[in-house]
This record gives structure tokens, C-alpha cells and sequence, in this order.
């Protein structure tokens, strides 16, 4: 009886292809979380003008400790109006 000669890939082949699957689904889920968190800076933007905040663009870069308390007040009732719009 002859066996049948069947074309079959190396491991290394195999492993190669994996990786570079991989290395371009990470790529891809890397470029969409930084999309989705360009939109999300763009709709917290929108949200603190549709709130009348002054300067929201300055405030975006602001870190807690430098707001006023009644501004930390308003950027908490923008991040419970964020859910809703």
C-alpha cells in the first residue's frame, strides 16, 4: 500500500499566520479604542458647551484639584447628562 503524499504546512507556517492574524486584530482594536475615545472627548466637549461652561476647551485639560467647587459640581451633572444624550 502507498501512502498519500498530502501537502501539510509546518508548524512554523502555522505560527506565523497566527501571529500576524493577531498582530492585526490588535492594530485594528487599538485604532477603534482610539476612535472611540476621540468621540467620547468630542461628545464631553459638546456636552460642557451645551452647558454653557466657560472655556470647556481649557476646562477638558484641567485636572479636579484646579476647579472651583461649584464647577466640580457642573462637570458632575454633565457626567450624569452623558448618559442621556
Amino acid at each position: 500500500m502507498r501512502k498519500k503524499m498530502t501537502k501539510t504546512k509546518s508548524k512554523k507556517e502555522e505560527e506565523l499566520k497566527n501571529q500576524l492574524a493577531r498582530a492585526l486584530a490588535d492594530y485594528d482594536n487599538l485604532r477603534k479604542r482610539f476612535e472611540r475615545e476621540r468621540e467620547a472627548i468630542e461628545k464631553s466637549l459638546s456636552i460642557f458647551k451645551m452647558l454653557k461652561m466657560p472655556d470647556p476647551e481649557k476646562l477638558m485639560e484641567s485636572y479636579p484639584h484646579q476647579l472651583s467647587g461649584g464647577m466640580k459640581q457642573r462637570v458632575s451633572i454633565a457626567l450624569a447628562l452623558s448618559g442621556n444624550i
